[in-house]
C-alpha cells in the first residue's frame, strides 16, 4: 500500500474509533457481542489501566471495540456495557468501563457509579480477578490509591516499581495492619498518608500524629491504632504475626523502614 494511502486510512481508523468512544453511553443496556476471553485471545492485553488489542494498524485502544463483548477473568465472567475516559486521571492511561454481570438484569459489578478499569497483575485488594488481571472498582481504596499517583504499571524516578507502593497505600487506606485483608478503618478516618518518593507529600495533619509506616504486605510499625474500636494495639500483639512487639507503640516513627507513612487523630484506647 502507498505510504499516503496507509497513513489516510490510519487516520480514518483513528476519526472512527474517537467517534465510538464519544459515542458510548453509560447508562445504555448491555447487549452481548459474543465472547472475548482474556486468557484465550492473544490480541487482547491490559496495558497501564485499560484494554488494548492487536489490530490491522498494530496495538490499538480497544475500548470501543469491547462495548458488548463478555470476559472472562478467573470464576468472573462479566460483560462490558460500556467505556469512557477517566476524568480523575492525568495521564489519560486508564479508562473506565462498566462491568456487569452476566443475570437476567445485567447487575452493574461495581458499585456506586458502576465503573471500574483493569490492572495487570494481582493487587493487595482488588473486586475480581484472573488470568493476571485485576478489576478495580471507583469508591475503593484500590483506586484511590491509583488516582493518588500510585499507579502500579509506573516506576520511580530512580526506576523502582511503584508496584509494592500501590499494596501499601491500600493496606494503609483500610487499615490492613496485619496484611490479613481485612480492614480495621472507621467509617469517616481523618488520614494524612505521605511517602519518601514525594508522590504523596505531607500536607495539613492538625490534631493528628504518626500512625503507622507500611509496607506491600501490612503494616511494618504501629503508633497507635486508627479506629481502636476496631482495633487497638493490645490486639496487634496476639494477631498481627509481621509486627514484632518492638514496633508496636513510641518505637514506630518515621526511621522505621517503610514505602508509606499515616498520621491520623489520637483516640483514647488506640
Amino acid at each position: 500500500m502507498h505510504p499516503r494511502l496507509r497513513q489516510a486510512v490510519r487516520v480514518l481508523a483513528v476519526i472512527l474509533l474517537a467517534t465510538l468512544w464519544g459515542c458510548a453511553e453509560l447508562s445504555g443496556p448491555f447487549q452481548s457481542a459474543g465472547s472475548a476471553e482474556i486468557g484465550d485471545n492473544s490480541g487482547l492485553r491490559v496495558v497501564a489501566g485499560h484494554f488494548e488489542i492487536a489490530g490491522m494498524f498494530g496495538t490499538e485502544s480497544a475500548d470501543a471495540r469491547l462495548i458488548g463483548r463478555e470476559i472472562t477473568l478467573g470464576r468472573e465472567r462479566l460483560g462490558i456495557a460500556a467505556t469512557q475516559p477517566d476524568p480523575q486521571d492525568p495521564t489519560h492511561a486508564i479508562a473506565l468501563y462498566r462491568f456487569v454481570r452476566l443475570d437476567a438484569a445485567h447487575t452493574p459489578y461495581c458499585a456506586g457509579e458502576g465503573l471500574g478499569f483493569p490492572v495487570a497483575g494481582h493487587l493487595a485488594i482488588s473486586d475480581a480477578g484472573g488470568g493476571g488481571i485485576s478489576i478495580v472498582c471507583l469508591g475503593t481504596a484500590a483506586a484511590r490509591c491509583v488516582h493518588l499517583g500510585y499507579q502500579p504499571w509506573r516506576k520511580a524516578a530512580d526506576g523502582t516499581s511503584l508496584a509494592d507502593y500501590t499494596d501499601a497505600c491500600i493496606r494503609a487506606v483500610r487499615a490492613d495492619y496485619c496484611g490479613s485483608g481485612n480492614s480495621h478503618a472507621g467509617q469517616s478516618d481523618a488520614l494524612a498518608l505521605y511517602d519518601r518518593l514525594g508522590i504523596q507529600h505531607l500536607r495539613a495533619a492538625d490534631g493528628m500524629s504518626f500512625e503507622a509506616g507500611w509496607g506491600a504486605y501490612g503494616a511494618v510499625c504501629v503508633n497507635h491504632t486508627r479506629a481502636p474500636a476496631r482495633m487497638t494495639l493490645k490486639d496487634l500483639r496476639t494477631e498481627c504475626a509481621n509486627l514484632p512487639r518492638s514496633r508496636l507503640g513510641n518505637s514506630c516513627d518515621e526511621r522505621n523502614p517503610a514505602l508509606i507513612f499515616t498520621k491520623s487523630p489520637v483516640t483514647p484506647s488506640s
